[in-house]
């Protein structure tokens, strides 16, 4: 995962977050009280989080996968 360190710009796409003390890669939407916190896997309900909460912080958007063949 190459993800930039400017944190949440805002914008829905795929950021990494550390959530509650553990680092993730989630989908992220903006809601009008904080954000919302997707999980790409349907096995894993959707969290929402206010935008200032102590145990949400966005690292940054994901810019690219890497691969290794």
């Amino acid at each position: 995962i190459i993800s930039d360190l400017n944190g949440y710009d805002g914008d829905d796409g795929i950021y990494t977050i550390i959530y509650k003390g553990r680092g993730f890669v989630k989908r992220l939407q903006r809601t009008s009280d904080g954000v919302k916190i997707i999980s790409d896997n349907r096995h894993y309900d959707p969290m929402f989080e206010k935008a200032e909460s102590e145990d949400f912080r966005v690292i940054g958007k994901v810019r690219s996968v890497v691969h290794n063949m």
